[in-house]
């Protein structure tokens, strides 16, 4: 997947354009490194937390490219 280019910010078309922005998502690498105060996993909490800098085993940010589409 490494080698996949990201796509372009902006896109424009006759009928109008596309763009992208980051979205933070939770990716859950290893369940059994979660700390049991996260188990019945409460994942807007999880993602809080690792956005204010908190270390969480088991979990971390992953960004992603959402499509905008802009007329």
């Amino acid at each position: 997947m490494s080698a996949i280019e990201a796509p372009d910010e902006k896109v424009t078309t006759q009928s109008g354009g596309l763009s992208f922005r980051e979205k933070k998502v939770l990716k859950i690498t290893d369940e059994k490194l979660i700390p049991k105060q996260y188990w019945i996993v409460d994942e807007d909490a999880v993602l809080a937390a690792l956005k204010e800098g908190a270390k969480i085993p088991g979990a971390e940010i992953q960004t992603e490219m959402v499509p905008v589409n802009r007329r």
